[in-house]
């Protein structure tokens, strides 16, 4: 009975709209907790002080008065009308069917020319604290977005929100109002897969710091493209790779992807991996930034 009542919880928070957040809330709050302990005492002062700033002039609804807050502010703020033109900013459209990415990024609109432009504003001393605060959280949030691998690769099928999936014998789940939302690859992966391996809530830490311990050093790329092209061979070595049918380009599948305990077993060290890479690199970029 708990078992199921926590399924039923988890898909609920699941994200299968047209803008799935990757990781969902937990996920991104993880990343930033994990990084901001690995910042110097230099950069974690100008962190604190820029969430501090921002208390000046927040975004309304959106204010940034924590690491957490931080890191879910450019979810936050996708539902006012200012910030519209930034949704591209949270992904790359990475063919799954190109095998050798970098991408065309229209007119600098993906997530890995964000994670860079965020990093020089907040490195340009001559911007505001206004400037320099939303290119943090910015910076938290991308680079967090890149290391989904779906949200480095797409099949005509955006990034796998188009992609149908039963999880745990279940094609749909109920929304807090009551009414009924197919599950979808994208948000299967978003959160339900992080909670369904390693529990809600920070449970996943000790496993993240554990990996960090081990690769850290491995995990120090400083670029942007270069972790979004690992992300797309996450998804088309893995994700991609486990289709009820066989893989036809620009094409979702017909059939549901079947997500039951065997899947989650396999993906549980891939999302592991992935939030010690985002947490590692997060930190990385951040120290680079405001020494």
């Amino acid at each position: 009975m708990l078992k199921w009542i926590f399924v039923i919880v988890a898909l609920v928070m699941a994200t299968t709209t047209d803008e799935a957040h990757a990781w969902g809330g937990e996920g991104h709050r993880l990343i930033a907790r994990i990084a901001y302990e690995r910042l110097t005492p230099t950069a974690r002062a100008e962190v604190d002080r820029l969430i501090a700033a921002d208390a000046a002039d927040p975004s309304p609804g959106c204010t940034i008065d924590s690491v957490e807050t931080l890191s879910t502010w450019s979810d936050c703020v996708r539902g006012i009308r200012a910030y519209a033109n930034q949704s591209p900013w949270h992904y790359d459209n990475i063919p799954v069917c190109e095998t050798a990415p970098p991408f065309d990024c229209p007119n600098g609109n993906c997530a890995t020319r964000a994670i860079e432009r965020a990093e020089r504003t907040l490195r340009d001393g001559r911007a505001s604290d206004q400037q320099r605060v939303r290119a943090l959280a910015r910076l938290v949030h991308f680079i967090g977005d890149i290391h989904q691998p779906l949200h480095a690769s797409d099949n005509g099928d955006r990034g796998g929100n188009d992609v149908r999936v039963i999880f745990e014998g279940q094609a749909t789940y109920r929304t807090e109002d009551g009414s009924s939302r197919p599950n979808t690859l994208h948000g299967i992966w978003d959160s339900v897969l992080l909670r369904s391996a390693y529990g809600p809530g920070d449970t996943a830490r000790p496993a993240i710091e554990m990996d960090i311990a081990e690769h850290a050093g491995a995990y120090a790329q400083e670029d942007a493209r270069a972790w979004a092209a690992e992300s797309h061979r996450v998804a088309v070595e893995f994700i991609y790779a486990r289709w009820p049918e066989p893989l036809r380009c620009g094409q979702a599948p017909e059939l549901p992807v079947d997500v039951d305990q065997r899947y989650v077993r396999a993906a549980a060290p891939i999302i592991r991996e992935q939030l010690a890479k985002a947490s590692v690199r997060l930190a990385m970029v951040l120290n680079r930034a405001l020494q």
